[in-house]
């Protein structure tokens, strides 16, 4: 009797067993980031030359910016996919993604011998779309968002910013740590005799 019944036990234990492997499978398959903000994350009302004025042989056709938001981010990949990021966004500002121009500092005179900076002699590092993070390994790097004109931002509530991905699409909580202003956000850009540009801020 008990001979009869060791085939159905072994094959119920084999298939016990393929559904634990299928959805261990799944499980580490799935789409899973953590999305960690660091305490970098900035809001600048407005920057040193933000409303400059440029001259005819300087002119460009490139966005000018005013007001930024850079938020500086970790993310990391839990699973055992890899995952492309599309596009992030927060209300009211354009969408970071692969047609967004960025720019390599931004510098802030905020007193008579005060002057701080992001980025410089070392670019910053944007989390730029389109990115493809590895299997379990992560990124870090600043959002970038924007406005034409000076705008006001309150620091002390949360926004939600949304992450678009070839997957799913996230969405977390964030606050933004300080807020800049330039004393020195009015200039304008010439070209000199030998035809160097020159910026003249004031």
């Amino acid at each position: 009797m008990l001979k009869e019944w060791v085939p159905m036990i072994l094959s119920g234990l084999s298939l016990f067993i393929s559904l634990i492997v299928s959805w261990n499978s799944w499980w580490r398959s799935r789409a899973s980031l953590k999305i960690e903000k660091l305490q970098e994350s900035i809001f600048l009302k407005s920057f040193d030359g933000c409303m400059k004025s440029d001259s005819f042989e300087c002119n460009d056709s490139l966005p000018k910016f005013h007001s930024v938001i850079l938020i500086d981010l970790i993310i990391t990949n839990k699973s055992s996919n890899p995952i492309s990021i599309l596009e992030f966004s927060i209300p009211d500002f354009p969408k970071f993604n692969s047609y967004s121009i960025t720019q390599d500092a931004f510098y802030i005179t905020t007193g008579i011998n005060s002057r701080t900076h992001i980025g410089g002699d070392i670019p910053i590092k944007y989390l730029k779309p389109e990115i493809t993070i590895d299997p379990y390994t992560s990124i870090r790097g600043y959002v970038f968002f924007w406005s034409g004109l000076e705008c006001n931002f309150d620091i002390n509530k949360h926004i939600p910013l949304t992450i678009k991905t070839s997957r799913k699409t996230y969405k977390k909580s964030i606050q933004i740590d300080s807020e800049y202003s330039s004393i020195k956000k009015c200039g304008h850009v010439n070209k000199d005799e030998k035809g160097n540009i020159v910026e003249l801020l004031y």
